[in-house]
Parts: C-alpha cells; sequence; structure tokens
C-alpha cells in the first residue's frame, strides 16, 4: 500500500471502530457533526500539548443534547516543570507581607531545586495539580463551548495512561524487561532515556498507539539537537521489545522525513521493527502522520503499528 494512503480510512468498519458516535437524521447534519467532531480534536491535540501533555486517544459520543469526550493522556517532562512553575506563581499571589515574602523565597529555591534534580522522579505519577493551579478544566471547557454554540451539555472523562504506566507484567515479563534495560544500559545518563522507554512500553502494551508514538517522537526532534542518537536508542528498543515477547503489537513502521541533524539536504530515514501485512484489509493496522516544527525546517513523521 502506497505511504500516501492512510490506511485508517480503509479499514474503518472493517477491522478498525469509529471513534465517533452519533446518530443523525439527514445528511446535512451528519456532515456537520464530523466536521465538528474534527475540529474538537484538533482543538484538544493543539490545547493539552500547550501543558505538556500529548493525547493518546479521544472518543467522542453524541445524543440530541449531550456530548461525552473520552480522553486518554500522556504526561511529559514539560508538565511536571510547568506545574512546579504554577505552584510558585500561586505562592506569589497568597503571600503579602514582608516576613511572609522571605518564606516564599525559601520554598520557591526549593521548587527550583525539585525541577533541577527530582524531574525525571516527578514525571509519571497522575498530576492533578495541574487542573487545581491552572483552571485546566474550566479553560477546556470554554473552548468547547463555542464550537458547540453553547447547545450541548458537555461532559469530559480523563484517562491517565502512565500512572502507574498501567500496564500489569508477570515474572517473566519482568525479566525480559530487566535484560532490556541492562542492553540499554548506554543510553541511561540522558534525559529522555527513562521517559522515551516508559512511553515505548505503552505503546506496545496498548492498542491504537499510532498517534502517541508519533506525537513524541515530534515532541522529541523539537527538543534534541543529536536526531540521529534518539532515532537510533529508538531502533533497538523497538527491536528489543518485539524479541522480549511482551508486546500485543506484530510490528511497526516509523518514516521520518526532512533536514534531520541540520543537514543541507532533507533525507527519509525509515525504521522497521517486526512485520506489517500493509495490503490485507483486514489486518488492523493503526496509522498517523504528525510534523515536527525546528529551527532548521520541519520534519514529518509517518507511523503504522500493527
Amino acid at each position: 500500500m502506497g505511504q500516501k494512503v492512510n490506511s485508517n480510512i480503509l479499514r474503518v468498519g472493517i477491522s478498525k471502530n469509529w471513534l465517533s458516535k452519533y446518530i443523525e437524521k439527514n445528511e446535512e447534519e451528519s456532515c456537520y457533526s464530523v466536521y465538528q467532531d474534527l475540529k474538537i480534536r484538533s482543538y484538544v491535540d493543539t490545547f493539552f500539548k500547550n501543558y505538556g501533555i500529548l493525547v493518546h486517544s479521544c472518543k467522542i459520543n453524541r445524543s440530541n443534547h449531550k456530548l461525552k469526550i473520552i480522553i486518554s493522556y500522556l504526561i511529559t517532562l514539560k508538565s511536571t516543570s510547568l506545574i512546579e512553575s504554577l505552584k510558585i506563581k500561586s505562592l506569589s499571589n497568597s503571600f503579602t507581607n514582608s516576613k511572609t515574602n522571605k518564606i516564599y523565597k525559601i520554598k520557591r529555591l526549593k521548587f527550583l531545586k525539585n525541577i533541577k534534580t527530582n524531574k525525571i522522579k516527578k514525571a509519571w505519577p497522575l498530576k492533578k495539580e495541574l487542573f487545581y493551579y491552572s483552571n485546566f478544566i474550566k479553560v477546556l471547557l470554554n473552548g468547547l463551548n463555542l464550537y458547540t454554540n453553547n447547545k450541548l451539555e458537555i461532559s469530559l472523562v480523563f484517562q491517565n495512561i502512565n500512572k502507574g504506566l498501567s500496564v500489569r507484567l508477570n515474572n517473566s515479563k519482568l525479566k525480559n524487561l530487566k535484560n532490556i534495560l541492562f542492553n540499554l544500559r548506554f543510553y541511561k545518563k540522558n534525559e529522555f532515556f527513562r521517559e522515551s522507554f516508559n512511553v515505548i512500553l505503552v505503546i506496545f502494551t496498548k492498542k491504537n498507539s499510532a498517534k502517541l508514538l508519533s506525537e513524541y517522537i515530534t515532541y522529541q526532534l523539537n527538543l534534541l539537537k543529536k536526531h540521529n542518537y534518539f532515532l537510533t536508542f529508538l531502533k533497538k528498543t523497538l527491536i528489543f521489545m518485539l524479541s522480549a515477547k511482551i508486546s500485543k503489537i506484530r510490528g511497526l513502521k516509523i518514516l521520518i522525513s526532512g533536514r534531520l541533524n541540520g543537514v543541507p539536504r532533507s533525507k527519509s530515514v525509515i525504521i522497521n521493527a517486526g512485520s506489517i501485512s500493509s495490503q490485507t484489509l483486514k489486518s488492523n493496522i493503526d496509522y498517523y502522520h504528525s510534523v515536527s516544527f525546528t529551527p532548521n525546517g520541519t520534519l514529518g513523521v509517518k507511523v503504522w503499528v500493527e
């Protein structure tokens, strides 16, 4: 199947389920609801990205007067540092006296130390502080009401993927996982190691994770300067995970095109792990395409997961 064909379009209704569920009265209402759902998903993706959160899936269920949105998300290190900065701002607003200002400075230094030293350790528990300090849900609902013209009652359901990794492994799989970590010990000193490994573990244990992998690769390509170094780590980790018999997927393919490492000419890099039966329509292939905006231009990332 050609690389310019969206694999999801051909398989919806055969091996893939619809992400939107609604009952239309006529063709015009169906077109309007599909268009509105696309706009809502793009708004949710950009809104969560501003807070350093990656969206795994966004499902929409409609009725006559209600709109239910189920969002599963992944917290990154950017969101944890944002939470700490929001805590500092809330402390600065709460203290008014000169004596309490001294206490605020001491607490502010403690927060900055936690960001530098314990940044990786605090990356994966559920961060309810983000919703509390930034009026996250209130701002999100105000934006969604603009798309629906305040005609629908909106209910939001959140699911944090990296809360306890959302994965339960038996003893044999844990041994295989420790062997993989031992083989990847060369990359342990890098900042992206722990977060990337947890993301890949979630992708191999959950279905329909092509969007999460594509968005995470674009997120890392924006941050890092040594793109090839990260891609070699990604390729080794994917091959080790498939050989360890932990995954629920048969294989995946990643195509990255653009000026990697700031080279004068653009090139394409293909990462294959396992096998993908792209010609059969009954195969459950998940596909997603995202764009990474770097100082040297844009990088296109395409991901196929079966």
